[in-house]
């Protein structure tokens, strides 16, 4: 009935679900191209999205960095941003037609092409296929164990206001934002934007460490915290990843109207309030 998604187990537990697989082309590549400028990139990655030439993309923003990868970064790429994506398709001529199609498009917005491929496969990595990193937890290890991090979702044209107005809350008061990003050394904090391709959307992770030593500064951190979920969804442009952690961000802006709604099918679904109590608002009258 469409109750199930999107509820974070308030209502039950689901036992099974379906997966409609494809046969994996059999010619693929992964191709990288960096731009002048991040307007510049996102007009690259809309337009390959629209003529469906992209498989998954991940991207980077050179002003989000922290300046620890900057240094990192300039030397190889100079001040720019990158785009590196997966492109496949079952026909050999139409692979190598698509290839030239995305060539042509990306020098169009100023992108230069990187020679990633080769880099990636000697580090015995693809952006296909291994999009959790190696088993994934990668932001848990970068942040250190007095880390949080936060994520939003947003449309691509959108991205740079959601971007800008987290890094504004960040720089803010970046002495409260301690602990350690050890695995790129950010002094304070690190805003991780990545560009996804597939439905024109993007992620931004968030990255604050907060000092548990200090009652106070911890405070700060987990205030920043709360203020950019909140920005996320104050610029109307970006919807929470994380819909269970960060229910209560989400659940004050329901009407009265739907909050009594999904109590009343928590009650009958639920009676017992055994399935993931609080979520969502839902069950705490009865804890």
């Amino acid at each position: 009935m469409g109750i199930f998604l999107g509820s974070a187990g308030a209502f039950g537990v689901i036992t099974e679900f379906t997966i409609r697989t494809y046969p994996i082309p059999e010619f693929s590549d992964t191709l990288a191209y960096t731009f002048p400028d991040t307007d510049s990139q996102l007009k690259f990655v809309m337009k390959l999205e629209w003529h469906g030439y992209v498989t998954d993309l991940w991207g980077l923003a050179y002003y989000t960095l922290p300046e620890s990868l900057r240094k990192i970064m300039r030397p190889l790429i100079g001040e720019r941003d990158i785009a590196i994506f997966a492109t496949e398709a079952y026909d050999k001529d139409i692979f190598k037609a698509q290839k030239k199609a995305i060539d042509k498009m990306a020098k169009e917005f100023g992108g230069q092409a990187l020679p990633i491929e080769g880099i990636m496969r000697a580090l015995g990595v693809s952006i296909k296929n291994e999009t959790e990193w190696m088993g994934g937890a990668t932001f848990g290890k970068v942040m250190g164990p007095n880390g949080s991090d936060t994520c939003s979702i947003a449309h691509l044209p959108q991205w740079q206001k959601v971007v800008g107005k987290a890094l504004e809350i960040m720089q803010r008061d970046e002495e409260s934002l301690s602990g350690s990003v050890p695995m790129i050394g950010a002094e304070h904090f690190f805003l991780f934007a990545q560009l996804l391709c597939r439905g024109g959307v993007s992620n931004t992770f968030a990255m604050t460490p907060g000092d548990f030593m200090d009652p106070k500064n911890l405070k700060l951190a987990q205030d920043q915290y709360s203020e950019i979920v909140e920005s996320y969804m104050d610029t109307g442009y970006a919807a929470l990843y994380r819909i269970g952690k960060e229910s209560q961000f989400l659940t004050k802006r329901f009407k009265p109207e739907y909050i009594s709604f999904m109590k009343t099918i928590k009650k009958a679904l639920d009676p017992n309030n055994i399935m993931n109590p609080g979520v969502h608002g839902l069950g705490l009258e009865e804890e």
